[in-house]
């Protein structure tokens, strides 16, 4: 069946290029992707100003725990969860990772990866400022019972640094037992890649942060900071985890998903359904009905001019006909 056309464009995605872009792929599942001066949405995240040239249909996108400010946006998605029916849920991981990577092989020598592990744990860190004061303080604490090699950015014992990139972050990480993943932020839904790339490392996590995170992960593949009273009794739990190979081995050896199957944030099918349900709506961007839009200076760029000014479909014919051609039960138009 021939798919309907997508106008839809992209600003200040963080990839290189539009080749990598992972909304494209996604969208194309069910879409006819048209490449447009004059869209009919625009996916933009918190970094960069160019969204205030469009008058289309605006769709925030973040991977870092910003809310959304609808005076700029009609829809968001976001990688915390935000009670809002205009919001759709999408963590980093599961945009920008792949979920085969955790998903445990079912035959593997656990017992041999852990006599692997050379050093007792790590942690990467790019700042140490008041943020992230949970993380420093407990790296501090576990450092002073047991040495903890810190070869990020901030608080590096080590002398040297880890490249960036994800392939030297794994490599670097599976040398050790544990690595400590406490988040910046402690936000219902903010779960980042730091805990997947430990999972894809066999490292056993020691982790702070979303409350959500044992209904996204199994519980009994990493240690959670907020299981214990203080900091100082998850320490005597790690390090009785790591003086006791068997009870070690039940971490490492537990599956990061539940039932080892990857967990629904990775299903993108959830996703899709979202955009559809924006697309089903009826255009009404909040760019067009703020008081001030025709006197605002972005106005004057040329970028922002709409279909109907530059001679094309507007948005709405587009919508009309696509509705039409639904209850007609008929092929997508543009095909």
């Amino acid at each position: 069946m021939a798919k309907p056309d997508l106008f839809i464009d992209f600003a200040d995605l963080p990839c290189p290029s539009r080749a990598e872009n992972p909304f494209l792929c996604i969208l194309a599942r069910r879409w006819r992707i048209v490449s447009s001066e004059y869209p009919d949405y625009l996916v933009f995240t918190h970094e960069g100003h160019r969204h205030k040239l469009y008058s289309c249909t605006k769709i925030f996108y973040t991977q870092e725990c910003y809310r959304p400010n609808w005076k700029h946006c009609d829809y968001a998605v976001t990688s915390i969860k935000i009670d809002d029916p205009r919001a759709f849920h999408l963590p980093y991981y599961s945009l920008w990772r792949n979920p085969v990577e955790l998903v445990r092989p079912a035959i593997f020598d656990y017992r041999s990866e852990m006599q692997t592990k050379t050093g007792f744990c790590s942690l990467l860190s790019s700042y140490a400022d008041r943020s992230v004061a949970a993380r420093t303080r407990f790296f501090h604490k576990l450092n002073a019972r047991k040495r903890v090699d810190s070869a990020g950015k901030a608080l590096n014992n080590t002398g040297w640094g880890v490249p960036w990139g994800k392939a030297p972050k794994i490599e670097f990480l599976r040398k050790y037992k544990f690595h400590i993943q406490f988040e910046n932020r402690d936000l219902p839904g903010w779960t980042t890649e730091k805990l997947t790339d430990a999972f894809a490392a066999f490292t056993v996590p020691i982790f702070w942060g979303d409350v959500t995170v044992k209904e996204q992960f199994n519980p009994a593949a990493f240690i959670d900071r907020k299981d214990f009273d203080s900091d100082e009794a998850c320490i005597e739990h790690i390090l009785k985890v790591d003086a006791d190979d068997e009870l070690y081995l039940k971490y490492l050896s537990a599956t990061p998903f539940h039932g080892n199957k990857p967990n629904k944030e990775w299903d993108h099918e959830r996703l899709l359904d979202f955009f559809e349900m924006i697309f089903s709506q009826p255009p009404n961007p909040v760019a067009r009905r703020r008081w001030f839009w025709k006197l605002t200076k972005w106005r004057l760029v040329k970028r922002n001019k709409t279909q109907e000014e530059k001679g094309s479909p507007t948005a709405m014919v587009r919508y009309q006909e696509r509705m039409a051609a639904k209850a007609a039960g008929q092929p997508p138009p543009g095909n």
